[in-house]
């Protein structure tokens, strides 16, 4: 059994890109280590060459200074200028002497060149009590040469101390003494003008004293190699890290791409296999999925289909449930018409005819009983506005709201001038509705603020800004007015706002007193029957929009509400 289960076609590519991708490692693995081997033998011979550059380059300097020495110490009459000349001289022939000084056996300075580094030569070799004045006490008592390390020049510049002693007339009569900067005299050797190919680190104890070359390659830390360099007096730690170059001879895209291309040839070759073997599987696997796609695919036809007639038997039976609602609302409240009449005409027939045969308190009473019908008769005929709000509307247009808002004053006209209210407008613009609704909507708004007026004469402020689809982003933007942007994807729609100065609304009543037959006052108090509000509300909603309200009880009321705009039409009438 496991003879065949290897022999399936399902594990021979497997095993076939196993043996290719094994074969492939193996090349890669020597030549790795093949191209290590030459990255470290670069490297050794690099830092090898890097520390015998800085060996000679010290040599050098060591050697000219000890030239100048033996000059001035066969020269017994040697004159300040001559000396000035020669180290000068010395000094352009070698980057990085910062000064040169004639210090005599009791440490004090005879002559320096250049002289406008005295302060600094002062302050560095003779007034500092560290390894410059020991290195030149030891050049002196010895008769060698002296190196010190760990000088500070112009802030964070490092920098070194060469002194050799000098003998005048058969004594010993000083050393001179050269202070070096660090940096300008390890360039000459791994600057722009020196070794390309590595990047040079030398520390002296915990700090840095120098940094230059190549810049180091990718991952060059893995590569570095370190060694100190020991001069009596004088202690450095020497890193070398290849750069770019060094890495680029070392190191070759070969393995790589024997990688690469090896693990591609295994893939491909365990592809072929694979594709081989399972060609007429796939065919048969295909078929069946093919034969049950259909059939799924014939299923949820049939599906979708009864779920359709299911929905539009729902929606016609729905439609028809909101036509008989409709109908019986308009029909109930049209009929309670009739016996209304009758009993409010008989109550008033009463009252005139028989006023006299009653008492106080019978008066009264037929006085609550007439209040009674007409309050009846005021609410029945606001249900009956409300019924017909979608039986009477028309399909919505392209309609001017100034115009809809200037049919409600006329319709108000008397209680305007009664209450001399004082309406404000801005220009309004042109929206999708139905004029005689919106004629409605506006004059509802008014006739409230006229009601809840107070003790104070109305003023009443109507505004309207258009917003935008792009601001249905704006996290500050009311919900109602990103609502309004959701209900009417691709278009704008215009935000009204009705202000009044009435009495006000308590927040907590903001939703219900949008809600049909809600009061919020006794009818003794403001009459009414609850409804205006309920029918603005039914208005806009009917026109794609939003309604809601901001308002504190004494600071007034602002009513606001979404229209669409036309498709094409922006323009402000």
């Amino acid at each position: 059994m496991q003879v065949r289960f290897l022999q399936s076609p399902r594990w021979l590519p497997i095993i076939v890109w196993a043996a290719c991708m094994l074969f492939t490692l193996t090349v890669w693995r020597v030549l790795r280590a093949h191209e290590r081997k030459q990255a470290e033998h670069l490297l050794e011979s690099s830092l090898v060459s890097a520390m015998t550059r800085i060996s000679a380059h010290l040599d050098g300097a060591v050697i000219g200074m000890t030239r100048m020495t033996r000059h001035w110490e066969r020269d017994d009459d040697l004159s300040r200028l001559m000396w000035e000349a020669d180290v000068k001289a010395h000094i352009a022939d070698e980057p990085g002497f910062i000064c040169v000084g004639w210090v005599t056996i009791s440490r004090d300075l005879r002559w320096l060149v250049p002289p406008a580094r005295e302060p600094l030569f002062r302050q560095c070799v003779l007034d500092n009590e560290g390894a410059a004045p020991r290195a030149i006490w030891e050049s002196q008592s010895d008769r060698r040469v002296a190196f010190a390390g760990g000088l500070e020049i112009e802030r964070t510049r490092p920098g070194f101390l060469i002194a050799i002693p000098i003998h005048t007339g058969g004594k010993q009569s000083g050393s001179i003494v050269s202070m070096i900067g660090v940096q300008a005299f390890m360039d000459t050797i791994f600057g722009i003008d020196g070794d390309p190919t590595t990047w040079v680190e030398i520390s002296e104890g915990t700090s840095t004293i120098y940094r230059g070359g190549a810049e180091p390659g990718r991952n060059a830390r893995r590569w570095m190699r370190e060694h100190d360099f020991d001069l009596p007096g004088l202690r450095w730690h020497v890193r070398i890290l290849p750069g770019e170059a060094l890495l680029a001879k070392a190191q070759s895209i070969l393995p790589d791409l024997v990688l690469t291309v090896g693990t591609l040839m295994a893939c491909l070759v365990s592809l072929t296999v694979y594709l081989g073997y399972t060609a007429g599987l796939q065919a048969r696997e295909l078929q069946t999925l093919n034969t049950e796609l259909e059939n799924r695919v014939a299923q949820r036809t049939t599906d979708l289909r009864e779920a359709n007639e299911r929905l539009q038997a729902q929606a016609l039976s729905l439609a028809q449930s909101n036509d008989d609602l409709q109908q019986f609302a308009y029909v109930a409240s049209h009929d309670l018409q009739e016996p209304l009449r009758m009993v409010s005409s008989y109550m008033e027939l009463i009252q005139r005819r028989y006023s006299d045969r009653l008492d106080d308190e019978g008066l009264e009473f037929m006085r609550y009983a007439v209040d009674g019908s007409e309050r009846m008769r005021v609410l029945i005929n606001d249900l009956l506005d409300y019924a017909r709000l979608d039986t009477a509307s028309q399909q919505p247009e392209p309609v001017a709201s100034g115009s809809a808002l200037q049919l409600a004053i006329e319709n108000l006209e008397f209680v305007i001038k009664e209450t001399e209210a004082q309406i404000e407008a801005d220009p309004l613009p042109t929206v999708m509705g139905d004029l005689g609704q919106l004629a409605r909507l506006f004059q509802n708004f008014i006739s409230n603020a006229i009601k809840f007026k107070g003790d104070r004469k109305p003023q009443i402020k109507i505004q309207a800004v258009r917003i935008g689809a792009r601001q249905a982003t704006d996290e500050t933007l009311h919900e109602g007015l990103r609502l309004s942007l959701e209900d009417a994807p691709g278009t704008g729609v215009w935000h009204f706002s009705v202000n009044d100065n009435s009495i006000g609304i308590d927040p907590s009543f903001a939703e219900r007193i949008f809600v049909i037959f809600q009061r919020l006052h006794a009818p003794d108090d403001y009459p009414g029957t609850g409804i205006g509000l309920a029918i603005c509300k039914k208005i806009v909603e009917r026109h794609g929009g939003r309604i809601w309200v901001d308002s504190e009880p004494g600071k007034g009321s602002t009513f606001h509400f979404t229209l669409r705009e036309p498709p094409k039409a922006r323009n402000r009438t």
